[in-house]
């Protein structure tokens, strides 16, 4: 009886790029990218490793299309258009995590922002996704002033309670759901949005000004702290 032909790689078709990009986001999600060579995304996709090389032409390539956060712009610019000035800050969190929340789509977020200190295309991806699309049109519509720092600021927030949340799964944000986690962060976007900033000048003092003038001696108690005197005459002379 003759044997089955092995089957081997699927050919280029209309579906291979969509398939390797779902090898690598699984590959890179579960082993990092280091664990991963391009020779594993095209065996998890099935697909000629030539075909990788092709479509993304390298690892760093592969890696960033793969890993890039998705959003929807139009449910973007809805929640932007109706937000609340006086909730903003819990808002706009709850809204981050229903897109960014679970763990794979904070897995692409933190991979987009260690790519971006490599590529400068990934870090203008990240602006123009969190930044310029998000975070700045919400502060201009809502902040009193300085719309651009406001939301530089709030990003930092946003940022990190994604990667805490679903990439880091610290211990006691386990218990913690969505909902709550945007309430107990929410104050603090609140206030950089739409709080009083600080000066721009703001001098800092010096530990002397800070302490003030002191009429207490100075010196060691029971200490004699005047300097010795030379009865020879200065030797310098």
């Amino acid at each position: 009886m003759r044997k089955a032909a092995r089957r081997g790689p699927r050919p280029m078709g209309s579906d291979t790029k969509a398939d390797i990009l779902g090898a690598a986001t699984r590959l890179f999600s579960e082993f990092g990218y280091e664990a991963v060579s391009m020779r594993a995304v095209a065996r998890e996709a099935g697909v000629d490793p030539a075909l990788v090389s092709y479509y993304f032409g390298s690892k760093g390539g592969l890696f960033i299309h793969a890993m890039r956060p998705s959003v929807d712009a139009e449910e973007v610019q809805a929640f932007i258009a109706q937000v609340d000035p006086a909730e903003c800050g819990t808002a706009l969190l709850a809204f981050a995590l229903e897109f960014w929340g679970d763990v794979p789509s904070a897995q692409r977020v933190s991979g987009t922002l260690a790519a971006a200190n490599s590529q400068p295309s990934e870090r203008e991806f990240l602006r123009e996704l969190l930044f310029d699309g998000f975070m700045l049109p919400i502060a201009r519509r809502v902040s009193p002033d300085e719309p651009e720092l406001r939301a530089t600021l709030a990003s930092t927030v946003l940022l990190g309670m994604i990667t805490c949340a679903a990439t880091l799964r610290m211990p006691m944000m386990d218990g913690l759901s969505d909902a709550r986690l945007a309430e107990a962060l929410g104050a603090q976007c609140q206030a950089l949005l739409t709080g009083p900033l600080p000066p721009e000048e703001h001098a800092v003092a010096s530990p002397g000004e800070l302490l003030g003038p002191s009429d207490a001696p100075t010196g060691l108690p029971g200490v004699d702290n005047d300097p010795p005197q030379n009865p020879q005459g200065d030797v310098s002379s």
